[in-house]
């Protein structure tokens, strides 16, 4: 089950449980409990957790824990930093904000973007994921 927390005016809920859904299924990411929590920045916790004292536009917190009581998975929570989306131009609002939460996924899914070199390859899965996304929602 997806929680949603403090959704923006921009997009709707449907938007982004139908784009979580797809994209779970194209990385192959287990069934599981995840929140998804827009905050208007990210500043105090990226401070608290990576020790950086600046804004950020994502964060993913992977937690992959049962739940002893209903014996679902906790996948993690994913933030969105609202005024970091909106300073990129890049795309629409809302496809920034989906953009974000596909990369919050990768990194839920065991994805990480330290180096180059895995920079680079979260970035490559990103942009066929979101392309194939932006391709079935035309139909």
């Amino acid at each position: 089950m997806v929680e949603l927390f403090n959704i923006p005016k921009f997009i709707r809920k449907k938007e982004i449980l139908d784009f979580v859904k797809f994209a779970m299924k194209e990385i192959k990411l287990q069934k599981g409990n995840l929140n998804i929590v827009f905050l208007p920045n990210l500043k105090s916790l990226n401070r608290k957790f990576f020790g950086k004292n600046s804004d950020t536009n994502v964060i993913a917190f992977p937690w992959n824990e049962r739940n002893v009581l209903d014996a679902d998975i906790f996948l993690g929570e994913i933030y969105i930093g609202v005024r970091q989306l909106r300073k990129e131009k890049k795309r629409s609002l809302k496809e920034r904000a989906l953009y974000l939460i596909l990369h919050g996924l990768l990194h839920i899914k065991g994805y990480g973007d330290k180096t180059e070199e895995e920079n680079l390859k979260m970035f490559k899965i990103q942009e066929r994921i979101f392309k194939k996304w932006k391709e079935r929602r035309r139909v």
